[in-house]
């Protein structure tokens, strides 16, 4: 980058750079008197990055010793969101860090993607374009109601227009109608500069819809024609238009000087000087394009249009001969004859052909030594897009096909998307596991990265508008309350705040929380680290307390907690807090939650010998036992856990998990029972070990590993990583397996498993969540199918996981996260069993003492966020003092600013008594997203069945319309 300006400490100075998406800008600097946050400081205003968001948008690394190579190039670990300080110097402020002399600070002017456009049409939106791509299905929002906001998310390509086709059903965008758009890039005060537009009384085609053709001018102005602040400062469109296609670039290309351009021989010059020059200017008039009519000579003849040119060539008006020639710019090859032309792309063509088919050939290869496979883990995460809070982005980025079955192979980007939530997921569970994972591999920045994030929505710095039961006060003496199922790129979330725009998922599912407890206790551990040690402790009481703890004689905790609480007990969820109470040395909570697990075994009569995925839903602490499948975890997860630690039980389990099913056609004998052994919807559930094969880049080979439950059609491999670690745990405990009074070969799993899982992190630099195929409008029509047992549908829309949801092509954090730690445990036969990579067993160092071993309200809390004490007693005091009502949020307005007023006791009460649903489906259907789907519920009934996809999908056209 280049840098103008003075040298004076207050100078401003101009730093220009090349557009480059996912680059990081960095900038060193030194403070004289070596401090960095009260003596100097840094500011910015940047295109990409403005000074109204100077806190949010750098991060920085401090030391009092010159920054070393890695730093100055934004690399090395260490990174973290710069200390602000408010008001200093410049407005809005400075960043720095106190008592560092030596300060770099990075940021992204052009995210790797992320970026987005609010747009509005009066009346509809028909068409979307970005690139030259229809991105219409991606965007969020009600594309047929006049005033209604939608936003167009796109990755950055400089050059690349965004395209927005829209009617106005009246004919007249510009009196009746009307275009407005508040982008990233570029905001709604330039929208009368920076668009372009194209009207006409009738439908566009799609040359024009995406933001080609010619006549495209500076469109029409209309200053305020719209009331309100919703549409400022005004719209665009022409009067007596009905139809009108806006374009704007939001990444200029990178300007490139004009190579010069060699004649080919075979005609005569026209001659030097004068005449060479015009044909320097007509080149540009006789560039292939379609963004302008047919051009003239200075004769007023008219020029043919150039013909369409191969990709690298361009046609090259010859004002002299009346002709065009071709250049190669590449080459600088020129020729006068289009069949040379041709003939050469028909071999470059064929070259390319090659290199393809030799690519190809790569992908059988799976990743090579430990280091090399943990590199490709290591290089996903830290690569994994971000949200506001800065937790990692669940699936993605971007997918990795869906098939060759049209519609039903077409998956959404750059993530798979709900059918009423915009945005993409950012799991609370695949974060706990990638930083467990990063806190075992000793980068114990990079884990810390994501537990800060973690603190701040743990720990409300202001009570305002959190329920009273959603708060609990932990050992440590501060006011937590519990993780929501999964976060949004839409806003930043806030603690305590389960139905914002920052929350994709607002379900406080216990299992989540203990796996995020689990990540502090770890890392806690390794980086003797007390106040860490302190989160996890303040969480496994929040889990414990109260109600969530059941008295009855199957013990245990709920699945879910408040603001939207359920009576379910899941087995899963009970075995991830018998993890962290041992973990924790909570010896009395363990034995709690092991009772529970404990008395799951055989509880369903369908699979007595397994462990039952949980109880029922009717009443607090429902003890009833619900039909459904059993899920793999339950069993895998145990035996990591340790969670009942019965060799028989285990070895029954674990030998029917490891059974493949082999459903065959009845014989015609059927008692009629429903779980009569001559039924191939029976055979079909017996087992859960599966073969799947990747018919989308088909290596040959097969890939082995577990279903998600038993219901379940097609490999999981979050669950596949975990099962491998589990099996060779249970052969270091427990010896030996029998099924049956037969040998089991627990090897000949592992290595089938650890196979598959190295071979998809050679292909796919990251796992995926699954290999097979097709979308969810394929999974969904697969799952009606009455006869599932008949698996051979070749793209049945990704990994069904039999209990209302599935897992697509996408590489997943979690399945990744888990594959690097069954590496770290044992990368091939005959290594040692590396026991502190089991992300479910006591680490190798105890964890320390919370706080200090201060007790409640002492000890050190340094890495907790602000207290809300004092926001807390202003509460008190104005409701003791009677002052008014605070004043009611309308729908949709931002919350990130507290409010300094106190809402009166009445209106508390009415909020805790009615708070909003979260994103999932009604309780008869289980249509909830991954990990915050209660594992403890099932429905009475198959997924597949006509009368429940029914009522799923009325139910999804609900939501919609409401939206």
């Amino acid at each position: 980058a280049s840098v103008a300006g003075g040298s004076a400490w207050n100078a401003t100075r101009r730093v220009t750079f090349v557009p480059s998406p996912g680059a990081y800008l960095v900038v060193y600097g030194e403070d004289r008197n070596g401090d960095f946050y009260n003596k100097g400081g840094f500011w910015a205003d940047c295109d990409g990055a403005p000074k109204s968001k100077l806190p949010q948008a750098w991060e920085s690394f401090c030391s009092k010793d010159a920054i070393d190579t890695p730093h100055l190039q934004g690399e090395g670990d260490g990174w973290s969101p710069a200390t602000f300080h408010a008001g200093r110097m410049w407005n809005p402020g400075t960043l720095g860090t106190a008592g560092m002399q030596f300060c770099a600070f990075r940021t992204r002017p052009m995210k790797e993607e992320g970026y987005s456009c609010d747009i509005k049409v009066d009346d509809y939106v028909r068409k979307v374009f970005y690139n030259g791509m229809d991105i219409t299905t991606t965007v969020a929002g009600d594309l047929n109601r006049w005033n209604a906001l939608r936003r167009v998310s796109f990755p950055p390509v400089p050059g690349a227009y965004v395209v927005i086709y829209g009617e106005d059903w009246k004919g007249d965008f510009y009196g009746q109608g009307g275009f407005w758009a508040n982008c990233d890039t570029v905001p709604s005060s330039d929208l009368e500069r920076s668009w372009e537009s194209y009207c006409d009384d009738h439908a566009l085609g799609v040359e024009y819809q995406k933001g080609e053709g010619w006549g495209w001018t500076k469109p029409t102005f209309h200053l305020g024609s719209h009331a309100g602040d919703a549409w400022a400062p005004g719209t665009l469109g022409d009067k007596k238009k009905g139809h009108c296609v806006f374009r704007m670039m939001p990444f200029k290309a990178e300007a490139k000087k004009a190579a010069a351009k060699p004649r080919p021989a075979g005609k005569a010059r026209a001659g030097d000087g004068e005449e060479a020059e015009d044909e320097e200017e007509e080149e540009e008039e006789a560039k292939p394009t379609s963004t302008r009519p047919p051009s003239t000579t200075t004769e007023g003849e008219k020029r043919p249009e150039p013909p369409k040119m191969p990709k690298g060539w361009r046609a090259v008006w010859d004002k002299h001969h009346q002709d065009y020639y071709f250049w190669e710019t590449s080459s600088d090859k020129t020729t006068w004859s289009m069949d040379e032309v041709q003939a050469t792309q028909r071999k470059e063509e064929k070259a390319e052909e090659k290199r393809l088919v030799q690519e190809e050939k790569k992908w059988d290869r799976p990743c090579g030594s430990k280091e090399e496979c943990l590199n490709i883990v290591d290089d996903y995460l830290s690569t994994q897009p971000r949200q506001a809070n800065l937790l990692l982005r669940t699936y993605g980025p971007g997918s990795l096909g869906g098939g060759d079955c049209g519609e039903l192979c077409e998956l959404p980007e750059p993530c798979p998307t709900d059918p009423i939530l915009p945005g993409c997921r950012y799991d609370t569970y695949d974060n706990a596991v990638a930083a467990i994972y990063l806190t075992k591999r000793g980068k114990l920045d990079s884990a810390r990265s994501i537990l800060d994030s973690f603190t701040k929505l743990l720990y409300p710095t202001s009570l305002d508008g959190v329920p009273r039961r959603a708060r609990h006060v932990g050992p440590s003496g501060r006011t937590l309350t519990l993780l929501a199922a999964a976060y949004s790129d839409l806003h930043g979330a806030e603690a305590g705040q389960y139905d914002s725009h920052g929350v994709y998922d607002g379900a406080v599912d216990t299992g989540n929380n203990a796996w995020a407890a689990l990540a502090f206790a770890h890392y806690a551990a390794a980086a003797d680290s007390p106040c860490h040690a302190s989160v996890a402790r303040d969480m496994l009481s929040a889990l414990i307390a109260g109600e969530s703890a059941c008295k009855d004689a199957l013990g245990g905790v709920i699945g879910r907690r408040e603001p939207y609480p359920r009576n379910y007990r899941s087995t899963e969820h009970n075995i991830d807090v018998s993890a962290l109470a041992r973990v924790l040395g909570e010896d009395e909570t363990w034995r709690k939650v092991h009772k529970f697990v404990h008395s799951m075994y055989g509880r369903n009569k369908a699979y007595n010998r397994s462990y039952s995925m949980g109880t029922g839903d009717e009443e607090t602490c429902d003890d009833s036992q619900p039909e459904g499948p059993v899920p793999a975890d339950c069993t895998y997860w145990n035996l990591l856990a340790d969670a009942d630690p019965d060799a028989r039980r285990m070895a029954e389990a674990l030998a029917f998990a490891l059974r493949t099913p082999q459903p065959k056609a009845s014989s015609g004998s059927s008692s009629g029972k429903k779980d009569d052994e001559d039924d191939p919807n029976f055979q079909a559930a017996q087992g859960m070990w599966s073969t799947d094969q990747d018919l989308i880049h088909h290596t040959g080979h097969s890939f082995h590993g577990t279903r998600f439950t038993t219901w379940g059609n097609g490999i999981q491999w979050e669950v596949t990583a975990s099962a491998a670690m589990a099996m060779l745990h249970f052969a270091k405990k427990y010896g030996k397996l029998q099924d049956g009074g037969a040998m089991v070969n627990i090897s000949h799993f592992v290595d089938q498993a650890r196979d598959s899982l190295r071979l998809l992190l050679g292909m796919y630099k990251g796992v995926p969540g699954s290999v097979l195929g097709g979308n969810r409008e394929a999974w969904v029509k697969w799952t009606m199918v009455q006869d599932k047992w008949r698996r051979d549908v070749a793209f049945p829309g990704g990994t069904d996981t039999g209990v209302a949801w599935s897992y697509l092509r996408y590489n997943h954090v979690a399945s990744t996260a888990w594959t690097g730690l069954l590496l770290l445990y044992q990368a091939k036969e005959g290594d040692a069993l590396y026991e502190d990579a089991n992300p479910l067993a006591p680490p190798a160092r105890p964890v320390p003492k919370s706080g200090g071993g201060g007790g409640r309200g002492g000890g050190d809390l340094t890495c907790l966020p602000g207290h809300a004490k004092s926001q807390r007693h202003a509460q008190h005091k104005a409701k003791k003092e009677g002052e008014g009502d605070a004043e009611p949020q309308h729908k949709g307005e931002e919350t990130s600013k507290p409010t300094t007023e106190a809402p009166t006791a009445e209106a508390e009460e009415e909020a805790e008594a009615t708070p909003r649903k979260p994103s999932t489906a009604p309780r008869s259907t289980t249509t909830e997203a991954p990990r915050s789907a209660p594992k403890g519920t099932t429905s009475t009934a198959e997924p597949s069945e006509e009368a429940e996809f029914q009522l799923w999908r009325d139910w999804v056209q609900q939501q919609q319309q409401q939206q």
